[in-house]
């Protein structure tokens, strides 16, 4: 039988320690031993490296040494040969002296022996440090100051250049506001906030620069002092519809790890083949048209989505007992599937393209013309600045309160000239006791400023403007019109029309707004009455401001508006165009971006122009009534006969206002006034006719007002006819409502 040895739980334990101990003493010897090995193995890589270094330094050269290596292949005399060893051995002298020298002081003043008027003339200094061996840190107080100097210098250009790109109309938005303005050390500026952020301006500055290396530190600190970052009080009120919706969007699939980066300008760079090329950015390439973001393999698609964007809604509200229907804009919460808001997204981003293309080019265009401005040419920049309120300086309450104030129309704008040596500015304002801002009235306004110009650079033949493009104001067929035919008027043989991009038509002009009406308000608060716009004008001029003033009356605006023609055609894509060229009276040449790379900048064919005439409205024997009846007689002669009562609708501009025409709704044809249009949404504001019979109509009680896209919109027609004896029914033209049942079936 076997017996068993039972140890106590005290042994188990002791045997256990010693154990481990043994197996840790084990442990610590080999890792000594590893440690002397590599102990030994540091020593002799240091022992070879040493030996390296011994072998590889020169051995000092002796003066007569360097003389020789000096005048080798040479034959010069005695006398060179030993004035060159005098200055090797009294430059090895003077370097071992300095070398032996210890205290800072003492070598201080040895550095000042050499250090004079003489060295610094003959610019010496680089090499009597270097030959000396003096250390750059005790160099002398008149080398600092040579570096200071130096980087002064540096830094004064790098600054200046920074300013020049925060200030660029791309990079910052100027504020119109006449209480917007910022002061440092008696410099008063008009405030300009930055449109992306200081990151994103970093990295765009570095494109565009890529031999400047500056930190991102350095960046923020040399932004100018008027240049701001906006915040909730500072908030832009005139925003790009397309640029928030889909920047909301981005940063909701961002957000969600779906795409990349919520940054525009990258995505935008990941869908094209280049971002600078037309046909990449208009859909126009083969490589490229069909590109997308790309999404994230690993989302659920039928997951739900809840995202903010910018809606145009209508709503019904009462206005003197009437039913009105008005578009009201909001931020709405929108909730879809994650596959609908990609295909969504996808499908704004290629408009978005177009968009982007247009607001970055048409920038650098901008630029490219100030910066290569001709001596025979001249570039104006123009807008309309919000209507100045007249005021007193002490009013009773119901002037305050009420409706008694007039209002003054400034249209402002700078226009640049060559001086020769630089670009120079000037700026302007003309006032008004019109409210007209349409072309009749644009063309009013800038009679005395092109005057001017012809009067006092009468060398100028070729002139371009730059505004924005509502199709209220500038971007239309009738202020199209006025340039081909009223710029030859004045002198000039040639001359363009360059739009930006829809909301992104901010710039230099919209200070000038802001200057006067910071001016007039500090007038007003001087005891000053400021009770009409003629009177504006007056005590603005007696300032001896800067920017120039020219005032216009509103007969002078109606008498212009009283000679338009009665009709004036439509130019095909007008709300796509971005530059319009004229060189032939009553002629233009448009084209969807602008363009200036041939040597007179306007006979240049890039980006497909196109031509229109209108010579049959500009013929010098031709009055407007003559013309009116040639184009009736021309309609009698087409072989249509609706064509007399109906024009189809190609797309929305201001000239539709007050007309009337037939809309779709419901699969039926009605009639209706035109009350407004919107051409950035592409629909109008239609007051419609209830129906009562086959082609019979009356207007109702409740007006019947609603937003219309283009599409519904069938044909303009003549207003339609009283019949009957109630004297409330009324007809559209027979011919004219038997063409829009036709085009309904």
């Amino acid at each position: 039988m076997t017996d068993f040895v039972v140890y106590s739980q005290k042994e188990v334990s002791r045997r256990c320690m010693s154990k481990g101990r043994a197996k840790l003493y084990r442990r610590i010897e080999e890792l000594e031993r590893q440690l002397e090995g590599e102990r030994r193995r540091a020593d002799r890589y240091k022992k070879r490296h040493q030996r390296a270094v011994q072998k590889s330094t020169p051995t000092p050269l002796t003066p007569r040494s360097k003389t020789r290596r000096l005048l080798r292949y040479m034959s010069v005399s005695s006398d060179v040969r030993k004035t060159i060893l005098f200055h090797n051995v009294v430059v090895q002298n003077l370097h071992q002296k300095y070398a032996s020298l210890r205290s800072r002081a003492a070598r201080r003043k040895f550095q000042n022996l050499f250090i004079g008027r003489t060295v610094r003339k003959y610019k010496m200094l680089s090499l009597c440090r270097s030959v000396l061996g003096f250390s750059g840190r005790n160099s002398g107080r008149c080398m600092k100051r040579k570096l200071v100097s130096h980087k002064s210098d540096f830094c004064v250009k790098l600054k200046t250049q920074i300013q020049q790109f925060y200030v660029r109309d791309d990079v910052s938005r100027i504020t119109a506001g006449k209480k917007e303005t910022i002061t440092r050390n008696k410099l008063k500026m008009q405030k300009r906030f930055v449109v992306d952020t200081l990151e994103n301006l970093h990295r765009k500055f570095l494109s565009e620069n890529p031999n400047i290396n500056v930190s991102y530190s350095l960046f923020c600190r040399l932004r100018p002092f008027w240049v701001l970052l906006p915040d909730l009080k500072t908030r832009d009120t005139c925003l790009c519809k397309l640029h928030e919706n889909l920047s909301l969007m981005a940063q909701k699939l961002f957000k969600m790890r779906v795409v990349p980066s919520d940054n525009l300008e990258q995505l935008v760079a990941k869908c094209c083949c280049a971002t600078n090329s037309k046909n990449c950015m208009y859909g126009l390439c083969l490589k490229c048209q069909d590109m997308h973001v790309t999404v994230s393999p690993d989302v659920d698609l039928k997951e739900p989505v809840c995202y903010k964007q910018w809606m145009v809604s209508r709503e019904e509200k009462k206005k003197q007992n009437e039913t009105v229907f008005v578009k009201v804009t909001t931020k709405e919460i929108v909730h879809e599937p994650l596959e609908k808001v990609i295909v969504k997204f996808n499908e704004m981003m290629k408009k978005f393209k177009t968009h982007f293309y247009n607001i970055t080019h048409q920038f650098l265009q901008y630029r490219y013309l100030k910066g290569s401005l001709c001596e025979n040419e001249c570039m104006i920049h123009i807008d309309f600045s919000e209507n100045f309120s007249c005021k007193y300086f002490k009013e009773i309450q119901s002037v305050h309160f009420g409706s008694s104030h007039s209002q003054a129309t400034l249209h402002t704008g700078l226009f640049y000239i060559n001086a020769g040596s630089e670009v120079t500015s000037t700026s302007f304002c003309t006032i008004s006791d019109s409210k007209h801002h349409g072309p009749c009235g644009i063309w009013t306004y800038l009679d005395p400023v092109l005057k001017l110009i012809k009067h006092q650079y009468s060398h100028v033949t070729t002139i371009h403007f730059f505004s924005d493009g509502p199709a209220t104001q500038y971007r239309q067929k009738l202020n199209f019109y006025y340039f081909c035919t009223k710029i030859h008027s004045y002198g000039f043989t040639a001359g363009t029309w360059n739009f930006s991009e829809a909301g992104h038509g901010k710039g230099a002009a919209d200070g000038v707004g802001g200057a006067l009406k910071r001016t007039a308000d500090k007038l007003a608060s001087l005891q000053h009455d400021i009770s009409s716009p003629k009177l504006l004008f007056d005590i603005l001029s007696s300032t001896k401001s800067n920017i120039l003033l020219f005032y216009v009356s509103a007969d002078v605006v109606n008498d212009a508006c009283a000679s338009v023609p009665l009709t004036v055609p439509a130019i095909p894509g007008t709300m796509s165009i971005h530059q319009v060229l004229c060189t032939k009276h009553g002629q233009m040449k448009y084209r969807d971006v602008s363009c200036f790379c041939s040597s007179d900048k306007v006979t240049c064919t890039c980006y497909e122009v196109k031509d229109f005439s209108f010579s049959h409205l500009c013929a010098p024997d031709v009055s407007v009534e003559a013309v009116s009846r040639e184009q009736c007689h021309k309609k009698s002669q087409k072989s249509d006969p609706a064509s007399d009562v109906w024009t189809p609708v190609t797309e929305l501009d201001a000239s539709l206002v007050g007309k009337f025409c037939v809309v779709k709704y419901d699969g039926k044809a009605f009639p209706g006034r035109i009350l407004q249009v919107e051409p950035d949404d592409d629909d109008a504001l239609i007051e419609c006719m209830s129906r009562i019979g086959n082609n019979r109509f009356f207007w109702p009680v409740f007006r019947d007002e609603a937003w219309y896209m283009q599409p519904d919109i069938l044909g303009i027609i003549p207003e339609p006819i009283l019949i009957g004896r109630s004297g409330r029914h009324h007809q559209v033209h027979p011919l004219a409502w038997e063409h829009a049942c036709t085009l309904l079936h």
